[in-house]
């Protein structure tokens, strides 16, 4: 049974992470237009789930591409699912590898939440709207990386 999922975004996700380390979250936002009512960092997660079920598909036929898709998304995705498919394939797991776009500051994200929302505690809101500046040296890579 062949799926009919828009083999161009699973290719473009393969090729930038072949090439750079990237988290769910700098993944997804490379797809930001595509998958309405969608976070960043579920579109990049979920890219990379089907990058790994084809990854094991061609492992199970005896393909070695499918076994070094799998290490990438293992290496340069930091994908838990895929280091996991590896170990059962009997295959050694490589670290993940930090961000190239935004060296793995999203992972604080849920501690800077919680931080902030102790803050606000004592004031009155419906919503917040929260702003960056964003550095040079991580704007420069994400128009490299483009």
């Amino acid at each position: 049974m062949e799926a009919e999922v828009p083999m161009e975004i699973l290719e473009a996700a393969q090729k930038m992470l072949e090439k750079y380390p990237l988290c769910d979250y700098c993944l997804g936002r490379q797809f930001a237009m595509l998958g309405y009512g969608m976070e960043n960092n579920e579109r990049g997660r979920i890219i990379k789930a089907l990058l790994t079920m084809k990854g094991h598909q061609l492992a199970l036929q005896k393909e070695e591409d499918g076994v070094k898709l799998l290490k990438t998304l293992a290496s340069n995705g930091s994908f838990d699912m895929a280091e996991e498919m590896l170990k059962r394939l009997g295959h050694r797991v490589k670290k993940g590898k930090v961000c190239h776009l935004c060296e793995d500051r999203f992972k604080a994200l849920p501690r800077i939440v919680e931080k902030i929302l102790e803050a606000l505690k004592e004031y009155e809101y419906r919503s917040i709207l929260v702003g960056i500046t964003l550095p040079v040296e991580v704007e420069e890579r994400e128009d490299e990386f483009k």
